[in-house]
């Protein structure tokens, strides 16, 4: 190796689910606290990896401006209320990636779709509040349960 990092690269889908890849707890009291505490920046680079972009391009989608991303990268720590944009990013790729049986990459091809249940935006494009978020999950509810209306 030539000084560089090597990066593992996921086929289909990381082992284990989302949140194991970032090193959180996905759900309870540890997730909570994780949260409230601020999520370190290796969190965010991870999630990069794992939607085949750059930390850049998801602090994007989060609504995180330039600015206060490059302020957190410098001081290692995200704050609770950009902590949790994280998880809810984590949260929708995990039952995206479980509604099309674990293949990761056909989940990203569609959250970076527009989706006519989404008004036509992706659901990638929909992950900057609580209310967008929870829509991209109904939906992903509706197409596991056969409810295409």
């Amino acid at each position: 190796m030539s000084g560089g990092i090597k990066m593992f690269e996921f086929s289909h889908s990381p082992p284990n689910g989302v949140f194991v890849y970032l090193g959180l707890p996905s759900r309870g009291q540890s997730l909570h606290n994780a949260v409230r505490n601020g999520l370190d920046v290796r969190v965010l680079r991870n999630l990069a990896v794992l939607m085949d972009s750059n930390i850049r391009q998801v602090s994007d989608w989060l609504d995180i401006s330039r600015t206060t991303l490059y302020r957190r990268l410098k001081s290692g720590r995200f704050s609770s209320t950009e902590s949790d944009a994280i998880v809810r990013m984590a949260k929708v790729l995990e039952a995206a990636v479980q509604l099309f049986d674990d293949d990761r990459d056909q989940a990203i091809r569609w959250m970076r779709s527009s989706i006519k249940g989404l008004d036509n935006k992706s659901p990638l494009d929909s992950l900057q509040t609580n209310v967008e978020s929870q829509a991209v999950i109904d939906l992903i509810n509706r197409l596991e349960h056969g409810v295409f209306s």
